[in-house]
């Protein structure tokens, strides 16, 4: 399945003459990217408006709408590795210092990889992380803490920098 990402809030309805315009939109977006349903977000001066065009997935078709989330895959990976960069540049955070320089509270799963993985190991994708965990820490501020705090369950293998292998706890938390 393919996901594709439009992020929005909704503060109003659109007015009705702009309704088919943004259905278009949504239909042109979907056609696109070849994916079953979009959320469309139009902001005009102080006015925002949402639209949702086609189906959840096709394996259960439920509408989109205004409210409909969608995962949002690996586009804050280019975000939050610009975020540390800016940091960096500025100063603020060192790539080769250990990530719990930062992050304090970072444990893993293994004792070794908690004392030496850094910035740099994160943003590179070699901190030894191994596969994707899609888990949901919920909702809130601390949403973030609960998803790092997660990481001591964990796998990481050794020895670092010598592959590389994406990971989203890796991504997640260096935005940490």
């Amino acid at each position: 399945m393919r996901f594709m990402t439009v992020a929005v809030s909704s503060t109003s309805t659109p007015p009705a003459d702009a309704l088919p315009a943004l259905d278009a939109i949504g239909g042109e977006a979907r056609e696109r990217a070849r994916v079953p349903g979009v959320a469309v977000g139009i902001i005009h001066g102080r006015n925002q408006y949402t639209l949702g065009s086609g189906v959840t997935s096709v394996e259960h078709p439920l509408a989109v709408n205004a409210d409909t989330l969608f995962q949002i895959g690996s586009v804050t990976k280019t975000f939050t590795a610009t975020a540390v960069m800016r940091l960096v540049e500025a100063g603020r955070l060192e790539l080769d210092r250990p990530v719990k320089t930062y992050l304090p509270e970072l444990r893993l799963s293994d004792a070794a990889a908690t004392a030496d993985v850094t910035l740099r190991h994160l943003l590179t994708h070699t901190a030894g992380f191994e596969g994707d965990d899609f888990s949901d820490p919920g909702q809130g501020d601390d949403a973030l803490a609960r998803y790092v705090a997660g990481m001591a369950e964990c796998r990481s293998s050794r020895p670092w920098a010598s592959c590389f292998r994406t990971a989203t706890r890796g991504s997640a938390s260096r935005g940490a």
